[in-house]
């Protein structure tokens, strides 16, 4: 935002751009006057269906790929809670592994009726549990058992796509990204929202690791290729700097949290260190650090409205057009 890039937004309030389709540059919010008024998209920071031609057709040839992934059995957990009654009309009493074993037990009829009510698209063959990450990835649903198929897309992955984060190691793949793209340490701080704290994620019964496995092999398979790329990108670099700068990392977003949470004092000021110089955080930015993607997405849109307005575009057409 303060650099004025033009941010690519969802046409919808659904804080994905084309979930479940595969991306399109239809799908963007005022594409095509964004387009009329010689600007570039300049980064795509929302949840969308990785297809690599339509996202060529928008960005510029020097664009960085950069994703992240997470553990299937944890991130399995996490949709399983998010889910369960809105999308997966899933009730779970019982224990923890009590629920997650009926779902398991009858995990494609709880599937094959999900629909999602974002402008009444249906979710289709698209599963939001089974090999739900590769999906993103356009992994196709046909290949799921294509054993060749499956290699072969991990190599492109790999090849396409300039870093993959994990959640499983954040601050070592945000000091990497730091990194990749040359920018400044507090270019890198962030707070932590919408963070939820749900039962079944203690679930860790072996037995049940296993059949979720099974159901989404893809996605393990994926994890796993990927981490092992991240751990050679690790070992690439000095270890011990780049663990040093992780922990800082870690250290100052939980100032950075007590700071914006407390609401006491003008500014919090981080003191010099090997990766960076004196800087302060003044309390007048927690607002954007603690704001939901959704009420981002809002005022975004709102800024985007308003530069086109100064080039005299003037939003008049209906959203659904097109579409």
């Amino acid at each position: 935002m303060k650099r004025k890039l033009v941010i690519a937004l969802p046409r919808y309030d659904e804080g994905h751009i084309g979930w479940p389709k595969s991306f399109q540059p239809n799908q963007i919010y005022r594409y095509n006057d964004i387009r009329d008024g010689n600007l570039t998209v300049d980064i795509i920071p929302h949840h969308l269906i990785y297809n690599r031609t339509a996202l060529e057709q928008v960005m510029s040839n020097d664009t960085v790929y950069i994703s992240i992934v997470r553990e299937p059995f944890s991130q399995f957990k996490s949709t399983l809670n998010y889910f369960q009654k809105a999308v997966l009309q899933l009730d779970m009493p019982g224990t923890q592994k009590e629920a997650v074993t009926q779902f398991l037990n009858n995990a494609d009829e709880y599937e094959k009726n999900v629909t999602f009510t974002f402008n009444e698209r249906p979710a289709g063959e698209k599963s939001i549990t089974k090999n739900f990450m590769a999906t993103e990835f356009g992994f196709p649903v046909s290949k799921f058992k294509d054993e060749k198929f499956i290699k072969d897309f991990l190599n492109k992955i790999d090849k396409e796509f300039h870093l993959v984060m994990l959640y499983e190691e954040l601050y070592e793949s945000v000091v990497l990204l730091r990194r990749l793209l040359c920018w400044d340490f507090k270019d890198i701080l962030f707070t932590v929202v919408n963070k939820q704290y749900y039962r079944v994620d203690r679930v860790t019964d072996s037995v049940i690791y296993r059949r979720q496995q099974k159901w989404s092999a893809v996605d393990h398979a994926l994890y796993y290729h990927l981490r092992k790329i991240l751990q050679l990108r690790k070992s690439s670099q000095i270890y011990r700097p780049l663990m040093l700068e992780a922990q800082h990392l870690r250290r100052v977003t939980y100032k950075l949290k007590h700071f914006c949470d407390l609401e006491e004092g003008p500014y919090l000021e981080i003191k010099a260190t090997t990766w960076h110089l004196d800087f302060k955080v003044r309390r007048s930015q927690c607002g954007l650090l603690n704001m939901y993607p959704h009420r981002l997405d809002e005022q975004l849109k709102k800024d985007l409205d308003m530069r086109l307005s100064k080039l005299g575009i003037e939003k008049f057409y209906n959203e659904d057009d097109d579409f």
